[in-house]
């Protein structure tokens, strides 16, 4: 593989992140109807019949939210190439983000699947809905059901995932442009050449 095909490989990654959070928003957000989700402080019964009045929507918005989660696997080995550009040899802070970002690709497809199977069956036992439905936000204040600290608050919901949509976007952006001007500084070179992390013809 020439450097040219594989820059434009890297420039595809990182737009990936994009095509993500865009597609990931309409249907885990809107069609799933998690902008915000359902209350915490809901009864078994309250949140069943959430999921029964938004049955279709739901079941098909976190479906395609699984399916559209592979996007961040890309992604994120767009940005472990990046980081191991700049480490070099013995690339460990690299490494960690690859696990990170391995996980967090796991845990975007596997939350909304457990969404979907929660609204699969309009007549499932509402404490079970209650059950699969608690068992998805996995955010660092569990305990509270109401207010900026529950997971549907200002603090736990809008302000991270806020944070966390704008860190995505803006290192795409970065990459995006990095993979653009090495394209544009490759030319029309075609010949192959073989490249290290590290090395000065990686980061030219």
């Amino acid at each position: 593989m020439t450097t040219k095909e594989n820059l434009k490989y890297q420039l595809l990654a990182a737009q990936c992140g994009f095509a993500f959070e865009i597609l990931f928003t309409i249907f885990w957000a809107w069609f799933g109807h998690n902008l915000p989700p359902a209350s915490p402080n809901l009864g078994a019964q309250e949140l069943a019949t959430h999921f029964a009045l938004h049955h279709n929507a739901i079941l098909f918005g976190n479906s395609m939210a699984a399916l559209v989660a592979v996007l961040w696997i890309p992604w994120t080995a767009q940005l472990t190439v990046v980081m191991w550009w700049i480490e070099g040899s013995s690339p460990v802070l690299t490494i960690i983000q690859l696990i990170g970002g391995t996980l967090t690709a796991w845990v975007v497809m596997f939350c909304p699947a457990i969404w979907a199977a929660a609204a699969s069956r309009p007549d499932i036992d509402p404490n079970l809905v209650r059950t699969l439905n608690d068992f998805v936000p996995l955010t660092a204040m569990p305990f509270f059901k109401t207010g900026p600290l529950a997971w549907n608050g200002a603090i736990s919901f809008w302000a991270l995932f806020g944070i966390y949509f704008f860190w995505t976007a803006s290192m795409g952006v970065c990459m995006a442009k990095d993979a653009s001007r090495k394209l544009r500084e490759e030319g029309t070179l075609e010949t192959p050449r073989q490249w290290k992390p590290g090395s000065a013809s990686a980061t030219a």
